[in-house]
């Protein structure tokens, strides 16, 4: 028999039409489908529970915490700068979304080259940020694209 999703063959005595790693997929997906609605509901990350050794964190669970707290920084600073890392205002740097946030990118990374001592978690927490954001600008600058070519 053969898992439904991957059409892999499942291994004598899998429960169900769909094997493991199919399963464990699923449950990503749904988990992460979760988190995002958390996210458009304007909550913030879980507030962090007293634990005890035997009661840490999974690793799952400190990624999703650890993208909470970039989440809630990036949305902060785009109310504070105006979306001007996806929609620049190009008073003083003219160019594309992409572009600009390369430079941005280059500039955190050219003063941790030359001030390594000062490199810290905001710096990780800002590069980041401008990764995330060079994602949503591909995106947009692709969807672009997409409706030019159906126009």
């Amino acid at each position: 028999m053969n898992c439904t999703k991957c059409k892999k063959e499942l291994e004598p005595g899998t429960p169900g039409p769909v094997c493991p790693a199919c399963v464990d997929a699923a449950d990503a997906d749904a988990e992460s489908r979760a988190w995002q609605r958390h996210l458009a509901e304007g909550k913030s990350a879980p507030a962090e529970p007293a634990l005890g050794a035997e009661d840490a964190p999974t690793t799952p669970e400190r990624i999703r915490k650890a993208c909470f707290k970039i989440a809630e920084m990036l949305i902060a600073k785009n109310k504070s700068y105006g979306d001007s890392a996806l929609k620049p205002t190009g008073i003083f740097g003219k160019g594309r979304a992409i572009d600009l946030i390369h430079v941005r990118i280059d500039d955190k990374l050219n003063r941790i080259k030359n001030q390594p001592g000062a490199f810290g978690d905001n710096d990780v927490d800002d590069l980041i940020g401008y990764l995330i954001l060079l994602k949503l600008a591909r995106e947009d600058e692709a969807e672009a694209k997409t409706q030019e070519v159906k126009s």
